[in-house]
């Protein structure tokens, strides 16, 4: 990568830093402060889109922060490329193995609610 690229891409980690923090941070989700029962659909639902908004956002980070980490020194330049796609491979598994466990919690969370009978 040149020079201006790099210094491109560290603004665009310094600037996904600060959107991170602000996403993830509970009391910016909807309906803060509410227990899950009084909670509506919409806000279950918004709440449910923010925190993977935030999740999304959190790996762009990290794939920008890994893409400074990587030193054009080491090693051939095509095995450099290989070990990236494996650790975004990896990155990928691990965010999508969060995301289906929390699937699972929220879609287990909705049917005990219909089971007893909540809205």
């Amino acid at each position: 990568m040149r020079p201006d690229q790099i210094a491109r891409l560290r603004e665009l980690q310094e600037k996904l830093a600060e959107i991170v923090l602000e996403e993830a941070d509970p009391d910016n989700w909807s309906g803060a402060g509410t227990p899950m029962d009084q909670l509506s659909r919409d806000e279950r639902g918004n709440r449910y889109w923010e925190k993977k908004n935030a999740a999304a956002t959190f790996a762009l980070l990290e794939r920008t922060t890994s893409t400074l980490s990587y030193s054009p020194a080491d090693g051939e330049p095509a095995a450099q490329e290989v070990d990236i796609e494996k650790q975004i491979a990896k990155r990928e598994r691990e965010a999508q193995a969060l995301l289906d466990g929390v699937m699972k919690k929220a879609r287990k969370t909705a049917f005990d609610e219909r089971a007893i009978g909540k809205k």
